[in-house]
C-alpha cells in the first residue's frame, strides 16, 4: 500500500477561499480515484498561501480487473433461425472486445461479458490529476497563459506515489518532487523523499513554513496573546490571517490616541478589514491605541519591520477622520434628494423610492407588533432616513460600515436613539453568538423586518424570485433574515398581514408567489431542526413564527404520550366523511350550502344522540372560533370522543338516503373536524403504529 501527494504551488491564493478550495479537491480526488477502481483507505489536506496540498492513503499497487455484463441486441435479431450470428450480433461484439461464441443469451436478450484487466496504481493516478484543477471552486478564476483558469498562476506540481514521481502533466507544468519553502526565508527548492504526509511537514518546516494550517493558527493566538493577553480574536479574521502567513510571529504597534475620537466601529473596521490587525482593549473593554499585528516574519523581525505596519495604518485613520469631518458639515435627512441619482435597480426605481417603501412600511410593520403611534411614528422616520448613508464620502470609502454611518450621524442630528439605532440594524442578518445579548428596539426592529420583506416582496413581486443556487439581490437572504428576526424578537407578528403591507398593490398571483415562497422557507428551517415532515405538513397553515413553533412543540410532546393514536383516528374518521360529503356536494351542484350548525330534531340514533350530547358542551368549552386549540384542548377532545365517535361510526350509517338526515350528520362530524384544525392537520401525521 502507498500514499499519493498531490501539491499545486502557486502565487497567494485568495485568503478566504483556499480552505474550502483545497477540501474540494481533496473530495474530488477521492472521488476520482474510486471511479477509477484505486480507492483510498484515507484523505488529508493543508495549505498555505501558496500551496494546496492532498494526500490519498493507502492505495494499492493496481486497480482490481472489473467484469462487466453488457446488454446487447435481441436474441432474435442477433441470431438467425439456425443460431448463427447475425451482423448485429458480430458489431456488439466486435465492440465489446470478445469473439461471437462468447455472447450469451439471457431472456430475449444477449449479452457480452467484458473484462478489463486492472492497471498499476502510477498509471492509474497519472489519468486522473490532470483533470482535478478545472473543477477546483473559485469565486473568480483567471488566466495567465496556461490551458486552465484558476484563482492564481500555478507554478509547480508535486505529484509523489510512495517514493516515485507520477509522470503526467498538470496545468501544463510537469510533475516533480521538488516544492519550495519561504520566499524570502528558505535557501532554494525542497526536495521531497517521498510522499509520507510527516516527511512534508519537516521538510517544509526546515525551509520555514508551517504547512499545517492548524499549526500555523496555534502559532498566531499563542504570539498574539503573549504580547496581549487575553486578546479578544475574532475568528473570521484569524482565518484569514492564517491564510496570508507561513512562518507567523507578532508584534505589538501603536497608533496616534487622537484617532481614538473615531467611532469605535469605525476603527476596527480599518484595522481588522482593510489592514487585518488585531484591535486591543482595555480591562474596561474601551479600544486602545494599539494593535496586534502577524508577520510573514521571524520575531525577530519586530522592531525592523513595526515602523512600516504603524506607517500603512495612518492614511486610513486619517481618511476615515477627514471623512467623518466633512460628512458632519451636512445633516443626514439634506441627503434625501442626493438619493434620487442612484438607482436601486432598473424595475425598482431609485434609493428615494427605496427609502419612500421604508417609510410607509416600516410603522405598518410597528403597528402590527402593537406598538403605539409614536413609536410608528418613529419607524417612518428611520425607514426614510435609512438609506441616506450609502451617498457619504465614509460609506464610499468603507462600504462595509453601511448602516452604522448613518446610525452615528443620525445620533449627532439629535435623531430619537431608537430612530439611530435603527439605522443600524437594518442590515444585520448573522443573529448568532456575539449578538446573543442584542436586542433591538421597536423601532429598529420594524426597520429591519420592512428592509428584508422589501426585498423579498419588491423583487419576488416585481422582477423575481430566486431558483435554484443563484441569489444575485439577496432575496433567499432577505426571507431567512426575516423569519429569524421574526422568530426571535417578533413571534406573535402575524405573516400573512405583514406580506400585504409589502406587497402593495401587486398581483394576487404574484403576492402567492411570494407567500408560498416564504412558507417553503418556513418548512425547510423545521425539517433542518429535526421536525418530522408529517408533522411540519401538519401546521404549516400557522401564521405567526410564534404558534407555529409553540404547535410543533405541542405535537413532538403529544407524540410521544399515550393516547396519540385515538387522537389521529378521531380526525382521520372525522376527516374521511367529511371530505367524501363535500366531493359529492360538488359533483351534484347543489345550490345549498352545507349545514353549519347541527339540527337537533333531526338526531335520530342513539348512538348519534350520545355523540352529540358529549360534543355540544364540549364544543362551547372549547376557544371560540378561529382561535387555535391548545395541546390541552386537543386531547380533551380525542379523550371525550374517541368512545362515542367509534360507537355512532360502529351504529350510525352516516351516508344515509334522506338528504336532511345525511347532511345534519356531516355537520355534527365537520364540526368536530374543523375545530381539530384549529390544533393541527392530524390527517397529515403517520401514526407512530402505521408502517407507511
Amino acid at each position: 500500500m502507498s500514499d499519493l501527494l498531490f501539491e499545486l504551488r502557486t502565487e497567494e491564493l485568495p485568503p478566504n477561499d483556499v480552505r474550502h478550495a483545497t477540501r474540494a479537491l481533496e473530495t474530488a480526488l477521492a472521488d476520482a480515484l474510486r471511479d477509477a477502481g484505486l480507492a483510498a483507505e484515507s484523505t488529508s489536506a493543508m495549505w498555505t498561501p501558496r500551496r494546496m496540498t492532498v494526500w490519498a492513503h493507502g492505495l494499492a499497487e493496481r486497480s482490481p480487473d472489473r467484469e462487466e455484463r453488457v446488454k446487447g441486441p435481441p436474441a432474435r435479431v442477433a441470431f438467425d433461425a439456425d443460431g448463427s450470428p447475425s451482423r448485429a450480433a458480430l458489431g456488439f461484439a466486435k465492440k465489446s472486445g470478445v469473439a461471437p461464441e462468447q455472447l450469451e443469451r439471457e431472456g430475449n436478450y444477449v449479452y457480452a461479458v467484458v473484462r478489463t484487466p486492472g492497471r498499476e496504481a502510477a498509471a492509474v493516478i497519472a489519468d486522473v490529476l490532470p483533470g482535478l484543477v478545472a473543477g477546483v471552486p473559485w469565486k473568480k478564476r483567471m488566466t495567465w497563459g496556461g490551458p486552465v483558469t484558476f484563482a492564481r498562476p500555478i507554478r509547480g506540481i508535486v505529484a509523489l506515489l510512495g517514493e516515485s514521481v507520477v509522470d503526467c502533466d498538470v496545468a501544463g507544468l510537469p510533475a516533480g518532487r521538488v516544492t519550495r519553502g519561504h520566499p524570502f526565508l528558505s535557501e532554494g527548492d525542497v526536495v521531497l523523499a517521498d510522499a509520507a504526509r510527516e516527511g512534508y511537514v519537516v521538510s517544509l518546516r526546515a525551509a520555514h513554513v508551517l504547512a499545517d494550517p492548524d499549526e500555523r493558527r496555534a502559532t498566531v493566538l499563542r504570539a498574539a496573546r503573549d504580547l496581549v493577553p487575553g486578546l479578544d480574536v475574532r475568528e473570521a479574521l484569524l482565518e484569514e490571517v492564517v491564510n496570508i502567513v507561513e512562518w507567523p510571529s507578532a508584534l505589538l504597534g501603536a497608533f496616534d490616541a487622537s484617532y481614538l475620537e473615531l467611532p469605535p466601529r469605525l476603527l476596527v473596521t480599518v484595522m481588522e478589514h482593510h489592514q487585518r490587525f488585531f484591535h486591543v482593549r482595555g480591562a474596561d473593554g474601551t479600544l486602545e491605541a494599539r494593535f496586534v499585528a502577524v508577520m510573514n516574519r521571524p520575531a525577530d523581525s519586530a522592531e525592523t519591520c513595526r515602523p512600516g505596519f504603524e506607517r500603512v495604518l495612518v492614511p486610513r485613520l486619517h481618511d476615515a477622520s477627514f471623512f467623518l469631518r466633512e460628512d458632519r458639515k451636512t445633516r443626514l435627512d439634506a441627503r434625501l434628494p442626493a438619493l434620487v441619482d442612484v438607482v436601486y435597480h432598473r424595475k425598482l426605481g431609485t434609493l428615494r423610492d427605496k427609502a419612500a417603501r421604508l417609510e410607509a412600511l416600516a410603522p405598518a410593520i410597528a403597528t402590527l407588533l402593537g406598538h403605539d403611534a409614536e413609536a410608528a411614528a418613529r419607524a417612518g422616520r428611520a425607514g426614510l432616513l435609512a438609506k441616506c448613508d450609502l451617498v457619504t464620502q465614509m460609506v464610499g470609502e468603507f462600504p462595509e460600515l453601511q448602516g452604522h454611518v448613518g446610525s452615528v450621524y443620525a445620533a449627532g442630528d439629535a435623531e430619537a436613539a431608537d430612530v439611530a439605532e435603527a439605522l443600524d440594524w437594518q442590515y444585520r442578518h448573522d443573529f448568532d453568538a456575539a449578538d446573543a445579548a442584542a436586542t433591538p428596539s421597536p423601532v429598529a426592529l420594524a426597520l429591519l423586518l420592512a428592509e428584508n420583506l422589501d426585498i423579498l416582496c419588491q423583487f419576488g413581486t416585481r422582477v423575481s424570485l430566486p431558483t435554484g443556487s443563484t441569489d444575485p439581490f439577496g432575496v433567499r437572504r432577505a426571507a431567512l433574515t426575516f423569519l429569524a428576526a421574526s422568530e426571535r424578537w417578533a413571534p406573535e407578528l402575524p405573516l400573512d398581514a405583514a406580506l400585504a403591507a409589502a406587497c402593495g398593490d401587486a398581483a394576487s398571483e404574484a403576492t402567492e408567489a411570494v407567500r408560498t415562497y416564504l412558507r417553503a422557507r418556513i418548512v425547510r428551517r423545521l425539517r433542518t431542526r429535526g421536525v418530522p415532515p408529517d408533522h411540519v405538513a401538519a401546521v404549516v397553515g400557522y401564521t405567526t413564527m410564534g404558534a407555529l413553533l409553540r404547535r410543533v412543540a405541542d405535537l413532538e410532546a403529544l407524540s410521544q404520550a399515550p393516547g396519540f393514536d385515538r387522537l389521529l383516528a378521531v380526525a382521520e374518521r372525522c376527516r374521511n366523511i367529511t371530505q367524501a360529503g363535500a366531493k359529492e356536494a360538488s359533483t351534484q351542484a347543489s345550490s345549498e350550502a352545507p349545514l353549519a350548525e347541527v339540527r337537533e330534531e333531526l338526531l335520530s340514533e342513539q348512538a348519534e344522540i350520545a355523540l352529540h350530547a358529549v360534543w355540544a358542551p364540549l364544543r362551547a368549552a372549547l376557544p371560540p372560533t378561529p382561535d387555535p386549540l391548545s395541546r390541552e384542548d386537543a386531547v380533551r377532545v380525542a379523550a371525550e370522543l374517541s368512545e362515542p365517535l367509534h360507537t355512532f361510526f360502529e351504529e350510525v350509517f352516516v351516508n344515509a338516503e334522506d338528504v336532511d338526515l345525511r347532511a345534519n350528520r356531516h355537520a355534527l362530524l365537520r364540526q368536530i373536524d374543523e375545530a381539530l384544525l384549529r390544533f393541527a392537520d392530524l390527517c397529515r401525521i403517520v401514526s407512530p403504529g402505521s408502517s407507511a
